[in-house]
């Protein structure tokens, strides 16, 4: 195997052992209850930890959960969307425009103190 596939295994592992750790989390939060996760539903990384008896399983979500959770999902994602988000030419004016004023502003105080100094 290449060193480039074995790294992205381990990425791989690394990512279902936090989604694990998460659904595990959620469960527990979910019902005052944990029950254990059967060792063969763990990663791999995870099998040796399984001894614990405190780890709760994971909710089964039924299709009407999943799918109440989609449009949750989808209303809050519209309620935040914003219809144009800012360019980055648009980010990139904004900068040189606060710059040109506050130079502005920094060469009018430099005048005014001239005039004030010498009059």
């Amino acid at each position: 195997m290449s060193d480039r596939r074995t790294e992205l295994q381990r990425q791989r592992s690394l990512i279902l052992e936090r989604l694990a750790r998460l659904d595990r989390e959620l469960a527990a939060l979910e019902a005052k209850t944990p029950a254990p996760i059967p060792v063969a539903a763990l990663p791999p990384a995870e099998r040796e930890d399984a001894a614990s008896p405190s780890i709760p399983a994971a909710p089964r979500a039924t299709s009407t959960d999943a799918s109440a959770a989609e449009i949750a999902a989808d209303e809050i994602i519209e309620r935040y969307r914003k219809e144009n988000p800012p360019q980055p030419n648009d980010v990139k004016r904004g900068c040189i425009i606060y710059f040109a004023a506050a130079l502005g502003l920094l060469v009018l105080v430099v005048f005014a103190w001239y005039l004030i100094k010498t009059r």
